[in-house]
C-alpha cells in the first residue's frame, strides 16, 4: 500500500515538472472557448426570451460558467485582476436588483409611488421587494450575462498564442453567418433559412434575428481579417532569421490574399443587409483596417521589405474593397444605402418619437434605475395615446439611455469604468507602438472591436444578442488581459 502511494506521488511530481497538468489547463480553456462561441453562434442570434434556443443555451451558458470559474488558478486571478473585478461588478450589480427590500427602503426609491399606492389599496403595504421591477426580467438578464462570463473567464486561461487564435474562430462564426444570409436573401424570405419567427425576413440576418446585429458583426470582421492577415508578422516564430523564413513568407503571402477576399465576400453583404448604421460601421470598419495592420518592427530594428509590402497590400485591400461597394451601389444591390437615403422608416420615426419619454424614464428613476431587462414593462406605464400602434417599443434603440433607465447611476459608474479601464490600456499599448508586441496589436483591435459596439449602442441593442456578447467579451480580453502587457512568445507545444 505504502509503495502504492509513493509510486503515485512520483508519477504525480513528475506530471508537474513535465507541465502536463498546465497543458491540461491550458487544453481545457482553449476547448471551454470554442465551445462556449460554437454555442454562441448556433443558438444566440437573437434576445428575446421566447426563443426556443434560449432554453438550451441559458442551463449551458450556467454549466460552462462555473467549468470556466473553478478552472481559474491563483496567478490567473492575480493577473486579470481588474477584469476580473469588472466581471464580478456586473454580475454582482444585476444580482443586488434582486434583492428583496424592506418596504421602508423600497416605497423611498424613486418612481415607486404607483406601485406604493396599489399595495396600499390591496392591502401589500408590508411587502418586499427587489428593486427590480420586473423580476423575472432581470433573472433573464442575469443569465444572459453568463454565456459571454464563461467565455471571459476561459479566454483569460489562455496563453498569448493561442488568445490570438480566438480571432481565428470569431472570423468561421462571422463567415458562416454572412454564407447563411447570402443564401438567404437568394432564396424565400419566408422560408426555413430564417431561424427565428420575429425577424427580417427579405435580409441577409444571418444566424440573427436582427439586420442590425449581422452588419454590426460583418463591419467588425474587416480589422479582424486584416490583424489575422498580418498575425504571422507579430509571432516570433515566423520572423526572419529563424530557419522557416521561406515558409513564413509563403504563409504570409497566402494569409493576405485569403483576408482580400474574404473581405470582397463581406463588405458587399454589408450592403444588402438593409442595415443603415451597419453602412456606416462598415465605412468606419474599411478606414480602420489599415491601423489595425500597420506592421510593427523590432526594438532597434528597421520595418522589412516583407511587412512594407504588407503595407503596399492591405492599403490596396481597402481600396479594392471600397470599389466592390462602389459597383453594388452602381447595380442597386445596396438596400442599406437606400433605406438610408430614399426610404422613410416608420420604426425609425418611432425611436426619435420616443426620447421624450425615454428622458421622463431617466429622470424618474433616477439614480437606482428600474433593473436590467425591465425596460418593456417600464415603458408601458409610460406610453403616451398618441404612440400607440401596432408596433410595440421592446428597447430603448439606443442601449446608453437604457442602461441609464434600467441601470441608474450605478449602471452608469460600472461603464464608466470599464471605459476608463480600456482608454488607460489604448494609450498605453499607443506609447509603445513599435515595441513589437502581438498583445499591442491585439488590444488595438480589441479597442476597435469595442468602439463598434459602443458606437452601434447609439441605435440599437447589440449587447442583448449572445453572439455579440461573446465578441464583445473577447474583445476587453484582448484590450485589457494580461496578454496585451507583455510580447507574443514564441512557443509550441
Amino acid at each position: 500500500m505504502h509503495s502504492n502511494i509513493t509510486f503515485s506521488r512520483k508519477v504525480l511530481r513528475s506530471s508537474l515538472e513535465r507541465g502536463t497538468v498546465p497543458r491540461l489547463r491550458r487544453r481545457l480553456a482553449w476547448i471551454g472557448v470554442l465551445v462556449t462561441l460554437a454555442a454562441a453562434f448556433a443558438g444566440g442570434g437573437g434576445s428575446n426570451p421566447a426563443i426556443t434556443s434560449l432554453l438550451v443555451l441559458r442551463p449551458l451558458s450556467a454549466l460552462l460558467f462555473a467549468i470556466a470559474l473553478v478552472s481559474l488558478t491563483g496567478e490567473q486571478i492575480k493577473a486579470s485582476a481588474n477584469l476580473l473585478a469588472l466581471v464580478a461588478a456586473t454580475l454582482g450589480l444585476v444580482a443586488a436588483q434582486l434583492v428583496p427590500l424592506p418596504p421602508a427602503i423600497w416605497h423611498g426609491l424613486p418612481g415607486r409611488e404607483l406601485i406604493v399606492a396599489n399595495d396600499r389599496l390591496v392591502g401589500l403595504a408590508g411587502q418586499w421587494r427587489p428593486l427590480s421591477l420586473d423580476p423575472p426580467a432581470t433573472w433573464n438578464a442575469l443569465f444572459s450575462l453568463l454565456l459571454p462570463a464563461a467565455a471571459l473567464l476561459f479566454a483569460i486561461q489562455l496563453r498569448a498564442v493561442d488568445l490570438v487564435k480566438t480571432v481565428d474562430l470569431v472570423l468561421v462564426g462571422t463567415l458562416a453567418s454572412a454564407l447563411l444570409g447570402l443564401l438567404q436573401i437568394l432564396g424565400d424570405p419566408e422560408g426555413p433559412l430564417y431561424f427565428y419567427a420575429m425577424t427580417n425576413n427579405g435580409s441577409a440576418v444571418g444566424l440573427f434575428a436582427n439586420r442590425n446585429h449581422q452588419a454590426l458583426l460583418l463591419a467588425a470582421a474587416l480589422p479582424m481579417l486584416a490583424f489575422w492577415a498580418s498575425a504571422s508578422d507579430r509571432n516570433e516564430d515566423t520572423r526572419p532569421g529563424n530557419g522557416e523564413t521561406e515558409n513564413a513568407a509563403r504563409r504570409q503571402h497566402a494569409r493576405r490574399w485569403i483576408a482580400i477576399g474574404a473581405a470582397m465576400f463581406l463588405a458587399p453583404l454589408l450592403l444588402v443587409t438593409g442595415s443603415r448604421a451597419g453602412l456606416l460601421l462598415g465605412v468606419m470598419s474599411i478606414i480602420s483596417v489599415p491601423l489595425v495592420l500597420r506592421p510593427h518592427r523590432a526594438e532597434g530594428a528597421k520595418v522589412s521589405k516583407e511587412l512594407k509590402l504588407g503595407r503596399v497590400l492591405s492599403w490596396g485591400a481597402v481600396l479594392l474593397v471600397g470599389c466592390i461597394l462602389a459597383i453594388a451601389v452602381l447595380l442597386d444591390r445596396d438596400e442599406a444605402l437606400n433605406r438610408l437615403l430614399y426610404r422613410t422608416d416608420p420604426a425609425a420615426e418611432l425611436r426619435v418619437a420616443i426620447l421624450p419619454v425615454l428622458e421622463v424614464m431617466v429622470e424618474r428613476y433616477f439614480p437606482w434605475g428600474t433593473g436590467f431587462g425591465t425596460f418593456e414593462a417600464v415603458y408601458l406605464i409610460h406610453e403616451p395615446d398618441a404612440l400607440l400602434g401596432p408596433a410595440y417599443v421592446n428597447h430603448a434603440h439606443n442601449d446608453w439611455i437604457e442602461l441609464l433607465i434600467t441601470g441608474g447611476l450605478p449602471g452608469a459608474v460600472l461603464i464608466a469604468w470599464m471605459g476608463a479601464a480600456v482608454a488607460i490600456q489604448v494609450t498605453r499599448v499607443a506609447r509603445g507602438r513599435d515595441s513589437d508586441s502581438a498583445g499591442g496589436g491585439l488590444a488595438i483591435l480589441g479597442c476597435v472591436i469595442l468602439a463598434y459596439v459602443a458606437l452601434g449602442s447609439l441605435g440599437d441593442y447589440p449587447l442583448r444578442v449572445p453572439i455579440i456578447q461573446c465578441v464583445f467579451a473577447l474583445a476587453l480580453v484582448w484590450v485589457l488581459g494580461p496578454v496585451s502587457r507583455r510580447p507574443l512568445p514564441a512557443v509550441r507545444d
